[in-house]
């Protein structure tokens, strides 16, 4: 029987993954970093605090990785900041729906076991998942059990999850922590799962409870397809070093010549100016609209043109595998 891709539209949504250990959490993850990675107008942000075994193959993709408490801690208020500095700019514009462009991306944070959070980064988190859609700053969350404890006591950040995947389960009530309350007694069945890569899902385009199967990203195609879209991934405004206004400026000495008359060269000066030229260069042959086509067996859309500014642009991909009557699909090796 023919397979039926399962299409998920991620821009202005938060996302929640949950499942058992091995149930396949982080392929699900792989194959949505595949797809968001190839497009030209998402910043990425990763948090992995197993020190980087998931998400590091993904480095040259995610403009920042943490990896340790302290720097999760320090991301999620930076997202914080920049949230509130674009809602500012978009206020003083009259905007109240920011669109994502190559210029002014939009921002996923991407936390791998969601549970493991410092208690600030769980509240930025909450902040966030409440504020981010209209400004284009979102999360997705993957973890074993979301309970509220695991996501951030005090917080609403489970109610907030627009698109909800679940795994295998172990309890029939782990069904209703991931996918909503009530949904085991309609029909949603996870605890029955019995492969890696098999999941349900819910979100506004999904409401009937069927089984799919996620691609298989192998770690070769993960690092064929980081090294083939890091290139162009884009940067956001403003989030380069900042000089203060008010900072003195560096100490001018003034140079002599040397006793023979000659005055001292600055070493250097002209193989920099050379490498600034190389490496404008390089940005400038990777910046045209050109399409990056990933392996077909990756399982992802190819990156749209830098001109499609519009939600297909900024996550509407292919994400997961299709699936058949059974349930089964052979993209799972």
């Amino acid at each position: 029987m023919a397979l039926r891709p399962v299409r998920v539209l991620i821009a202005r949504r938060n996302v929640l993954i949950g499942g058992i250990a091995g149930a396949g959490k982080s392929g699900i993850l792989n194959v949505i970093i595949a797809a968001l990675a190839a497009c030209r107008d998402v910043v990425l942000w990763g948090v992995d605090l197993k020190g980087g075994m998931e998400l590091q193959p993904w480095a040259a993709c995610f403009d920042r990785l943490a990896t340790t408490p302290d720097e999760a801690a320090e991301l999620f208020r930076d997202a914080v900041a920049f949230l509130n500095r674009r809602a500012h700019d978009n206020a003083a514009k009259g905007i109240r729906l920011h669109e994502p462009t190559p210029d002014d991306p939009a921002l996923i944070i991407i936390t791998d076991e969601h549970a493991e959070l410092p208690a600030e980064a769980h509240e930025c988190a909450d902040s966030i998942a409440r504020r981010g859609r209209a400004v284009a700053v979102n999360l997705i969350a993957a973890t074993q059990r979301p309970t509220q404890a695991a996501m951030g006591k005090g917080t609403a950040v489970r109610s907030q999850m627009d698109v909800r995947i679940c795994l295998r389960v172990r309890e029939r009530r782990d069904v209703d922590l991931i996918l909503g309350q009530g949904a085991f007694n309609a029909g949603w069945h996870a605890h029955q799962l019995t492969k890696p890569g098999d999941f349900l899902i819910s979100d506004p385009e999904h409401r009937a409870p069927e089984r799919h199967r996620a691609y298989l990203v192998t770690d070769d195609q993960v690092a064929r397809h980081a090294a083939q879209c890091a290139p162009i991934r884009p940067a956001l405004p403003g989030t380069g070093p900042d000089t203060p206004e008010d900072a003195p400026e560096p100490p001018r000495t003034r140079e002599r010549p040397s006793p023979h008359g000659h005055w001292p060269r600055r070493p250097g000066n002209r193989a920099l100016g050379r490498a600034e030229r190389r490496e404008s260069g390089r940005r400038l042959r990777h910046r045209p609209g050109g399409r990056v086509r990933p392996d077909p067996a990756v399982g992802v859309l190819p990156a749209p043109r830098a001109r499609h500014s519009g939600p297909r642009g900024a996550g509407h991909a292919r994400l997961l595998a299709g699936r058949t009557a059974g349930g089964r699909s052979a993209d799972w090796q």
